[in-house]
């Protein structure tokens, strides 16, 4: 597989983050490129293991990366390694970073609070490919789209039968009740 379309380096982000024994899948724009999407995407983003040591193993790739919180402004290193502590990766969920390597996000789950995906949910359908040499797990095309979507509770199972349809619709066909 040749380089993706992205500003960041994903060799050596995903070269850190196995040197450091994190958990994670690959998910978002560098996820749907692997499976054919053509949009070019800035970051890598990934949906890494809650528990407390790989978090911890994650905050120790992100200062190796000499990560910073990205729109803020630099901040001391000993203010970032609180930032990088587990439990404030835990309380956080979600991290976009400024690394060397270019923009990393760091999720705890994709999706909607009623449709989560963690990573033990994305590994189960995950693909195993190679980048450079660099092994790589990326979410499954079924789980990027399950993430895009609304929850469950927004979404259409099917149309109303006024609508004449027997499919769901697509969001311009929806007719209103």
């Amino acid at each position: 597989m040749t380089p993706g379309p992205t500003d960041a380096d994903l060799a050596q982000i995903i070269r850190t983050l196995d040197r450091h024994g994190v958990k994670y899948v690959i998910v978002g724009g560098m996820a749907a490129w692997v499976h054919g999407a053509q949009r070019p995407t800035r970051d890598v983003d990934v949906v890494a293991s809650s528990g407390t040591d790989n978090l911890a193993r994650l905050g120790a790739a992100l200062r190796e990366l000499k990560a910073q919180i990205r729109g803020a402004p630099p901040l001391p290193e000993a203010v970032m390694a609180a930032q990088l502590h587990p439990a404030a990766l835990a309380n956080r969920q979600f991290g976009n970073w400024t690394t060397e390597a270019g923009e990393l996000d760091t999720a705890l789950f994709i999706g909607s609070r009623e449709d989560q995906l963690d990573y033990e949910s994305l590994l189960g359908h995950a693909v195993r490919t190679e980048l450079q040499g660099v092994p790589l797990v990326i979410a499954s095309l079924s789980d990027i789209i399950t993430a895009k979507e609304p929850p469950t509770e927004t979404r259409i199972a099917k149309p109303s039968p006024s609508c004449g349809a027997s499919t769901r619709p697509s969001s311009t066909e929806l007719c209103r009740r």
